[in-house]
């Protein structure tokens, strides 16, 4: 796409770090890069949906790295975004797990 000259969109963004972080390998390289793809759409004002958001921080929870999860937390309240708590439950609903519980506690400090 960059080399046709077309920049990615929030779409784009969110297939590419979904399919990273949501893959459920638990793989953190994966994830890792996914989290970069993450903060660079927000870099260029792009709002995550919170399908996209979920799918970072489970990804991030699942390979153990908590404390990475909260330092991508401060990221998004960086570049000035936040996390929609009814949305992000929505999307969790019907899950359940202490894989789950712990997305919402470090998305939301719970």
């Amino acid at each position: 796409m960059l080399a046709c000259g077309v920049s990615p969109n929030a779409y784009t963004y969110s297939v590419l770090v979904e399919c990273l972080c949501g893959s459920g390998s638990g793989e953190w390289k994966m994830v890792k890069e996914g989290v970069k793809w993450f903060c660079e759409m927000m870099g260029k004002g792009i709002r995550p949906s919170d399908e996209t958001s979920v799918a970072v921080f489970e990804g991030v929870v699942r390979c153990g790295k908590v404390d990475e999860g909260r330092e991508v937390v401060r990221r998004v309240e960086e570049f000035g975004f936040g996390f929609d708590e009814k949305g992000v439950r929505e999307v969790l609903k019907g899950k359940r797990g202490p894989v789950y519980r712990d997305v919402v506690d470090v998305m939301f400090g719970k």
